[in-house]
């Protein structure tokens, strides 16, 4: 027996060429009608969900680590994953309830179908069989109902800056953990990123003896300096402002093969590591020539997740990192402007707008899936 607390049968989902970005539309989603529902599954209203360059980075690496496998698509199309809330409103799952609120990996789209398996009694994962090659974090879901820490304005603010701020805590984890490689500086670039300011706010509370060096677009040097998080920022057309007699460690997130090789000439053995850990430049040259100094390394969170959930217990491990979050959230968030956009009306443009790199560095976006 279906229980539900209302009947959708209308349904849409915001759909991207996976060989051109920028070729975009809203169609005709699955079935919302809770009676097509399997056994065991459970439909969901997508509430809210944050839009930022990191949902970039899920299309550009989507066929490399499965993000177009979460939500099937048309052929040669995907449904980019996007971090928000949704409400359960239709349940053939004895123990997911219509009415639950989750936190967790939804489509841009006005409705999603889970799969629940391993429920527990905060979480639970999607089992769904086109989703086994994705990393496990993509596929757990947060039950959240009542939780005043996902409410109001503070969850927009989860919703967007906790999944970013989960690789930057991750990032700064690893770095402290290998003593910086011996570096006497980190050189991050997309220093404007949310993922990047992460970054630079934890190494800078932790109070280590290490400079922090932010690269960013000329354009966007006053906001990255008004954060106060570096200790030094540089914008891309004045990298002779480096220093490369200093050891350093490069924290690459804008994934820009040009600018990846001019530091790594510049400095050469002096690099000390060189981690490549987004593509905010996604649209950038890829790098071809042979690299001075160390060969780049990629860091990928999850991988980087599960031995200290081994090391700490899963229960600690979100302990550690929901105190962290929000330390970053109540810094950063009083310089961070939220703008909600209704979708799916404007959900196109806002997308476009993310994907060539014009959302204002000090503006998050909220997408309202009406």
């Amino acid at each position: 027996m279906v229980k539900k607390s209302e009947a959708p049968t209308q349904s849409w989902r915001f759909i991207v060429s996976k060989s051109k970005l920028d070729d975009c539309k809203v169609v005709d989603g699955p079935s919302a009608d809770p009676v097509d529902l399997a056994d065991g599954a459970i439909l969901i209203k997508v509430d809210r969900v944050s839009l930022t360059a990191n949902n970039i980075l899920y299309a550009v690496l989507g066929e490399e680590f499965h993000y177009w496998d979460l939500f099937p698509a048309p052929d040669g199309f995907g449904v980019i994953p996007a971090w928000g809330f949704g409400d359960v409103v239709a349940s053939r799952h004895p123990g997911i309830a219509v009415g639950e609120r989750l936190f967790g990996y939804f489509p841009m789209a006005s409705h999603a179908t889970l799969e629940p398996a391993d429920v527990a009694q905060g979480r639970f994962r999607d089992g769904a069989p086109h989703r086994g090659l994705a990393a496990a974090p993509y596929n757990e879901y947060q039950r959240i109902s009542g939780d005043p820490a996902f409410e109001g304005r503070q969850g927009d603010y989860l919703i967007l800056l906790r999944p970013l701020f989960l690789v930057s805590w991750l990032a700064s984890i690893y770095l402290s953990e290998n003593a910086f490689f011996g570096a006497q500086d980190v050189i991050i670039t997309s220093a404007s990123s949310k993922t990047a300011i992460a970054l630079a706010y934890l190494l800078h509370k932790s109070g280590a003896s290490i400079e922090i060096i932010g690269l960013t677009s000329s354009r966007n040097v006053p906001f990255v300096k008004q954060l106060g998080y570096y200790d030094r920022v540089v914008s891309y057309d004045n990298l002779d402002e480096l220093e490369p007699a200093r050891t350093s460690v490069l924290f690459d997130i804008a994934g820009d093969g040009g600018l990846r090789a001019k530091i790594h000439a510049l400095y050469g053995n002096n690099l000390r590591h060189s981690a490549q850990v987004g593509l905010a430049h996604w649209d950038a040259p890829a790098q071809t020539e042979p690299l001075s100094g160390p060969a780049p390394s990629r860091f990928f969170g999850p991988d980087h997740m599960a031995p200290l959930r081994e090391k700490w217990g899963v229960v600690e491990f979100e302990q550690r990192r929901r105190a962290a979050a929000l330390d970053f959230i109540n810094s950063f968030g009083s310089l961070l402007s939220l703008r909600e956009r209704l979708a799916p009306d404007n959900i196109t443009d806002t997308y476009l707008e993310v994907l060539n790199g014009r959302a204002p560095p000090e503006v998050g976006y909220i997408l309202v899936m009406s």
